[in-house]
Formats: structure tokens, sequence, C-alpha cells
């Protein structure tokens, strides 16, 4: 018989959270940053184990359509798609489990966020931007006209 934690405030159990990580594609995007936060804090997993938790939610989100992103510094852009990870959805996780563990500090809410670009039944435009020294996709509603003053 084997142990499976259970999330200390909601009795999930950890293989039905990382099943339903997921739904949050619905109505928003889904941070590393909550997903390390869950696990740690909800399963009370470290090392091997929060890595693996972590890995599991990756490729949920990634099967499920999420691409990684980043915010945007642009005033006319939400999310910035992080092109850097290539491959399959166990090699993209991969990589990005490695890099968060290898960085030795905790993801925050200005790093990488997982995003699926028909959400909540909104239609979201790419296009696709090629710089000489960085490659990057820019993500934003159709529609959205840029604001023609900042103030």
């Amino acid at each position: 018989m084997s142990f499976e934690p259970r999330h200390r405030f909601f009795d999930t159990l950890l293989s039905e959270w990382i099943e339903r990580v997921p739904n949050e594609l619905d109505v928003d995007a889904v941070g590393l940053w909550q997903i390390v936060g869950s696990g740690r804090d909800g399963f009370s997993l470290q090392g091997k184990e929060l890595a693996d938790f972590v890995n599991g939610c990756v490729l949920a989100l990634l099967r499920n359509g999420a691409v990684p992103v980043r915010p945007s510094a642009q005033p006319n852009e939400f999310w910035r798609r992080d092109i850097r990870y290539e491959g399959c959805d166990e090699e993209i996780a991969l990589s990005i489990v490695n890099e968060w563990t290898m960085s030795g500090s905790d993801p925050d809410h200005d790093g990488l966020w997982f995003f699926r670009f028909h959400s909540a039944g909104m239609q979201y435009r790419r296009q696709l931007t090629i710089k000489q020294d960085q490659k990057t996709e820019m993500v934003g509603p159709e529609g959205l006209e840029p604001p023609t003053k900042r103030l």
C-alpha cells in the first residue's frame, strides 16, 4: 500500500491536484511560482518530491495546450512567449524544472507562466517578432489597440 499526500487545506490527493491544474487555463494563466508554492506549502514537498510534482504540473499544462510565457513589458502586450524551450512536452517540462532547481531560488510572479492562447473563448493573435539577439512571440487580445499616450 502506498501513501499519497493530500493537500493540507483542501484534502485533495496529489495526483488529483496535478490533474486539475490545467483547469485554471480556462480563466487565467498559471505561474510557475504558484505551482512551486502549492507543492511546498500545500503538500509539504521538498527536494526531489517537489521537483517531481512541479514536473507533473508543467506536463499537465503543456499537454492541455499551454505554452511557456513571461509577462511583457510592452504596453500593448500581455504575454511574451518564451520560445527558448523546444522539444516534446517531456523535454520542455524537464528543461523548466532543471532551470528552476539549478537557479537555487523560487520563481516569482515576474517569471515563467503557462498560458493557453484560446483561453476563456477569447481569440488571441500571435505576431512573431524576430530580433537579432532574441526570439520571442508577442501575444495580446485581438482588436486591442495600443494606447496613444501613456501617462
